[in-house]
């Protein structure tokens, strides 16, 4: 019980430290609100990335086997498929010559 949750403590402590040095960065007062959004959402991103090998390999108390591995496959297709719409531009109708 302890173990489990350390290990969860340990990954949300990370993923937290993450967020707040990004909200705390002196770099957002020189930039829009589009390019703030879009910072966050890199972040958000590269923490769901920190997840992935986690609940494939069955790693984190609660997620292991089955579901891990089905909660893995649901977020990583999220997240190839955000990219895959911000590389072909959201469907704009609009293409650059």
């Amino acid at each position: 019980m302890i173990r489990a949750f350390l290990i969860w403590a340990a990954v949300l402590l990370i993923t937290c430290t993450a967020l707040v040095a990004a909200a705390f960065s002196p770099f957002l007062a020189w930039r829009g609100p589009i390019y703030i959004a879009a910072g966050f959402a890199g972040v958000v991103g590269m923490a769901l990335m920190l997840f992935q090998p986690m609940l494939a390999a069955g790693d984190l108390p609660g997620l292991s086997g089955y579901r891990g591995r089905r909660i893995h496959r649901w977020t990583g297709g999220f997240s190839f498929s955000l990219f895959w719409r911000m590389l072909r531009g959201f469907g704009s109708p609009v293409r650059p010559t």
